[in-house]
């Protein structure tokens, strides 16, 4: 009973790691961003002087690739490139977007009687 007991336990903590390494990821996916600007540089890393790997234009829409910023004010997204069709990953400062609000309001009418 001693060896069934431990097992369990074990297999729930290895659960419980793999669903909070996981749900940063499935968060980060829900949130959107829009270029603000006339174009943007998106970079190899945080850093302005990181090599610039493409430039988009304004109203792109990005998704984020993590759901914490990198150096305060870099965001880590995703893009899709205009000559490949590919997905690519990439760094953009806060000033190029803008979040797109991805929750929904709910509106409760109540009728008199």
């Amino acid at each position: 009973m001693k060896l069934f007991t431990k097992k369990v336990i074990v297999n729930f903590i290895i659960a419980s790691i793999i669903l909070l390494s996981l749900s940063g990821t499935i968060f980060a996916l829900s949130k959107k961003y829009k270029i603000t600007t006339d174009k943007a540089n998106i970079y190899l890393e945080p850093s302005d002087s990181s090599p610039v790997i493409e430039v988009l234009d304004k109203d792109t829409v990005l998704m984020s690739a993590s759901p914490r910023k990198f150096r305060k004010v870099w965001n880590y997204i995703y893009f899709k490139n205009e000559d490949s069709g590919k997905t690519k990953a990439g760094y953009i400062n806060d000033d190029a977007v803008e979040k797109i609000s991805t929750t929904s309001k709910i509106i409760t009418i109540q009728t008199q009687k």
